[in-house]
């Protein structure tokens, strides 16, 4: 019986193949190669391993920990790996692969899918490989300050602690990634900037990685000011769930606008997720798939 067949891709910190750690890793995988007839393609920034699941899952771990100090993970078909901070970041669903490639390749990218798809944590990823690679020079996160069902008006403290509630998922993510000491330094270099997008106006973006989060909770008039800083050197992406408008009912989102009037320029990317790049748990692919039934069924949300 023929055993499956896997295919994964691993992203490689940059020019790791050039230095001595790569040209070993490449003599050591070598004897690998040639004893159990996997394929094995090595590239400028890039590892793609074809062969049986068993073996092609062997080699990848043994890969994987060899930069990673011993950073373990599952292998899936067809998965691509981002290596960021000693973490491996699994990017394995269609579209998250697509998102990656289209972040590769253009300078403004549009993605939209619902909860858990990985929108806003790729792209931070993302943020912070250009960022350590020299590609850009800062990061910039910013959301729009909306509320689900609130109003800032009525809640305690000055702008900043109205503001920082909804400025903290980003700040999470990036702990996460660098730490808290490290994430302080950056702060402090001016290297990022976690910031509301009514603070974006006038400015310009130059060698920056910035990201609009939450976008579907911008105006049209928000969405063209942002799109209009952008700058040489730069790159953008706008995320956002448009099953989650916290806008006035008669307003537009500037997200869903934007998507529609700027789909054919050929130099930005848009991706649409769905609930199979789902990436958080199980149970939070199945709230979706629930809520999206319900809702094409009794048309009780915000037509689209």
């Amino acid at each position: 019986m023929e055993q499956p067949l896997t295919r994964t891709e691993i992203i490689l910190p940059k020019t790791f193949l050039i230095i001595e750690k790569g040209k070993r890793l490449i003599e050591e995988v070598k004897n690998w190669q040639n004893e159990y007839k996997i394929d094995i393609f090595w590239e400028e920034d890039r590892v793609v391993i074809q062969g049986s699941t068993e073996w092609v899952n062997r080699i990848v771990n043994y890969i994987t920990e060899y930069i990673n100090n011993n950073s373990k993970l599952e292998d899936k078909t067809g998965s691509k790996i981002l290596v960021l901070e000693k973490k491996l970041i699994r990017v394995s669903s269609p579209g998250q692969k697509k998102y990656i490639e289209e972040l590769q390749k253009k300078d403004i990218v549009f993605v939209i899918g619902p909860a858990g798809t990985g929108k806003s944590y790729l792209a931070i990823v993302a943020g912070l490989i250009f960022l350590k690679e020299g590609r850009v020079k800062k990061i910039i996160l910013t959301r729009p300050v909306v509320e689900a069902g609130e109003k800032l008006g009525f809640l305690p403290g000055d702008l900043q602690q109205k503001v920082n509630p909804y400025l903290k998922p980003l700040y999470d993510f990036l702990e996460e990634f660098l730490g808290y000491e490290k994430l302080e330094r950056l702060l402090e270099k001016k290297m990022l900037e976690v910031v509301p997008l009514a603070y974006m106006r006038g400015r310009t973006f130059k060698n920056a990685f910035v990201l609009l989060d939450e976008a579907q909770n911008t105006t049209p008039l928000q969405m063209k000011m942002f799109l209009t800083r952008f700058g040489s050197g730069s790159k953008m992406v706008i995320t956002g769930d448009i099953t989650q408008i916290d806008l006035e009912k008669n307003q537009k989102s500037g997200l869903l606008h934007a998507w529609k009037i700027l789909k054919n320029i050929d130099e930005i990317g848009f991706v649409e997720l769905n609930e199979e790049d789902i990436v958080r748990h199980d149970l939070v692919k199945k709230i979706v798939i629930a809520y999206d039934r319900w809702e094409k069924e009794k048309g009780e949300f915000r037509d689209f």
